[in-house]
Parts: C-alpha cells; structure tokens; sequence
C-alpha cells in the first residue's frame, strides 16, 4: 500500500477566524497536515500558519472540486468558518 491508498481528511473550523482563537486541535491539525485546501477567504485568514505546505484555495461554491483535490493528497487539513472544532475522517481507498 503506498501512502496515497489511505490518508487523513481533517475538516478544520476556523472559530470566530483569527489565528490567535484557533483551538488547539484546529492548530495541530494544520500544522500536520501535507496539504491545506478551503475557500480562499478562508485561507488568507491563516496564512502565516500555512508555510510549506500545498496551499489550495478556491471559491465559494466549489466544495466538490476542493473534496476531489483532498481525496489525492495523504494528510489534508480542510478549512471551513466558524465550527470550533476538528473531526478527523480517515479516508480509504
């Protein structure tokens, strides 16, 4: 099995959106993820936490191409606004 027949699909919530109220989880999840995909709104929100990893934003509207991108990548964080938790999915192929 190489490392893209399986992976992990973090669904990450911003909080109220600054980096400073993340919550841990949240944190944690970007900071291991390979990959971090969301609206791009989103993203530029966490920017400084997203150094070195692939970045892939997108507009409002395009959920499914963002979950067709995630599905290839290993670990991925998606950003989504104000849940203030993380559910960690484990994806199988």
């Amino acid at each position: 099995m190489n490392q893209h027949d399986s992976g992990i699909l973090f669904v990450v919530g911003l909080g109220p959106g600054a980096p400073g109220l993340l919550t841990p989880d949240a944190a944690r999840a970007i900071e291991r993820a390979d990959a971090v995909v969301g609206y791009r709104g989103y993203l530029d929100r966490i920017a400084g936490l997203l150094d070195g990893k692939q970045v892939i934003g997108r507009a409002l509207g395009q959920e499914a191409e963002r979950a067709r991108i995630a599905e290839k990548k290993h670990e991925v964080a998606q950003i989504e606004e104000q849940e203030r938790r993380v559910a960690q999915l484990k994806k199988n192929r």
